[in-house]
Parts: structure tokens; C-alpha cells; sequence
């Protein structure tokens, strides 16, 4: 019985692992669309850097590939974030965790 016991807790703790350590899963689709200069874009860069959350780029002034992404989804501000396809206009925090995993 202690055997079983003891292998369902090391189970659960594998399955939950990034949820006990406070960390987020390597599965988050993260796209940030920024510019160098805006303080939101750097918060933003600076959260997902220090959570360790992957994230792709696109500088919409520097990138031509970059602005026409954010141009196709209708970008109106910066930072624009999307989150597992979740969009986030501007930088918020609470909403950038609730979408994560």
C-alpha cells in the first residue's frame, strides 16, 4: 500500500511540477509585438525574461515582417501580446498570467 502511495505522489508531483514551482509551461505560444522605445514593451520583455516564458519578437518599426503581422491582426497599440492566441493590448499583467499556462 505504501508503495502505491508513494508512486501516485511522485506522479502527481511530475504532472504538476511547473504549477509547484511556480514556473510556466514550455508549450506558451508568447508573441510580443513592441518598439525599442516604449516602457510597456521593456516591462513586458522584462517579466517574460525573468519567468523564463519564451517569446518571440517583432520590433513593428525595425521588422517589415514584423509590422505586417501586427497590421494583419489589426494592431492599434503597443506592446500587443498574444498568449496562446489570447490577444492582450498594452501591457497587463494580470491578464498576461491568467493566460498562461
Amino acid at each position: 500500500m505504501k508503495k502505491i502511495l508513494f508512486i501516485c505522489l511522485i506522479f502527481g508531483v511530475y504532472t504538476n511540477w511547473t504549477t509547484l514551482t511556480g514556473g510556466y509551461s514550455d508549450t506558451n505560444e508568447v508573441v510580443l509585438y513592441s518598439t525599442d522605445w516604449c516602457g510597456y514593451c521593456k516591462k513586458a520583455r522584462k517579466f517574460f525574461n525573468s519567468n523564463n516564458i519564451k517569446f518571440q519578437e517583432f520590433d513593428i518599426e525595425k521588422s517589415e515582417d514584423g509590422r505586417k503581422r501586427y497590421d494583419a491582426i489589426n494592431g492599434s497599440s503597443i506592446p500587443l501580446i498574444l498568449i496562446n492566441g489570447n490577444r492582450i493590448n498594452g501591457y497587463n499583467k494580470s491578464k498576461i498570467l491568467r493566460f498562461l499556462k
